[in-house]
């Protein structure tokens, strides 16, 4: 550094223009970018900016279904709609042999059953024994944010008896797939198909397929995948272990009510009839 005196007194100019500089980067030294605040292959400590946390989502979705009238809704676990139009029923036809004198069949009656079973897409609507806490965390959550559930089972059988009386018979059979359209027609006003795409026996290997669907018109509102995980995550989510904090495993009641979390987002990103 060089000195020289100016009106007698000494300048250090290079210092001076150092002290500036250093100055004029302070905020660029000391404050660090937004996205540098995030570290990456670690587990999660924040939720994403603006994401709304499960308690907002919620209240929104009070005001949601307010708005969209109360709808009654049906659910269809691990069962879809199929494109079946009518039922193909087992057929019996009896060939009597009273005329038959001679061969194999001399007397009595011959019987040739047709046999055409009827299949559901998706194992007949069972959810997987292990994790039937998932279906009930999943109603219990949609049951206290006030939605209206109705059961597939029951309505099927309060139109079965309707047509029953209707056409004055006591033990005709309808077809199912006729009954079941009018049962959801008549008793609900939206269907939600959950489908297990992976049903692993670990809370953290299951994922879902959700499509809602109108009862009268066939629209659907919204769909979603997911593995029904949360993004909020507090410091109650995290556990020491001898390598240091991991998170803590969830259970299938967790996945149930963050799944139905997910389907208030859906809805919620509905745009509504004004």
């Amino acid at each position: 550094m060089t000195t020289r005196r100016v009106n007698g007194r000494a300048s250090r100019r290079p210092l001076t223009t150092a002290l500036l500089l250093c100055w004029s980067l302070a905020p660029s030294l000391f404050v660090a970018p937004a996205q540098a605040q995030y570290r990456t292959g670690l587990p999660e400590v924040l939720a994403p900016a603006g994401q709304p946390t499960p308690a907002q989502v919620e209240q929104r979705f009070r005001d949601t279904y307010v708005l969209a009238g109360r709808p009654r809704v049906v659910l269809y676990w691990n069962r879809e709609l199929d494109d079946e139009l009518a039922d193909r029923k087992n057929q019996r036809v009896d060939i009597r042999a009273t005329g038959i004198e001679t061969g194999p069949v001399s007397a009595g009656v011959v019987r040739i059953d047709s046999t055409e079973s009827i299949s559901n897409p998706v194992s007949a609507g069972g959810v997987p024994r292990h994790l039937a806490a998932v279906e009930t965390s999943f109603v219990q959550q949609l049951a206290r944010d006030g939605v209206r559930l109705v059961d597939r089972a029951a309505i099927l059988r309060l139109e079965h008896a309707r047509t029953r009386k209707s056409q004055g018979v006591a033990h005709e059979p309808t077809d199912t797939r006729a009954n079941e359209m009018d049962a959801l027609s008549g008793h609900a006003d939206l269907l939600l198909e959950i489908v297990f795409v992976e049903a692993g026996r670990s809370a953290d290997n299951v994922e879902f397929k959700l499509l809602a669907k109108d009862t009268r018109t066939g629209a659907m509102p919204f769909s979603l995948t997911t593995r029904a995980r949360s993004s909020a995550v507090t410091d109650s989510d995290f556990v020491a272990n001898n390598t240091g904090f991991v998170r803590k495993p969830r259970t299938l009641e967790e996945v149930g009510r963050q799944l139905a979390i997910d389907t208030m987002a859906a809805w919620n990103a509905v745009p509504q009839a004004k």
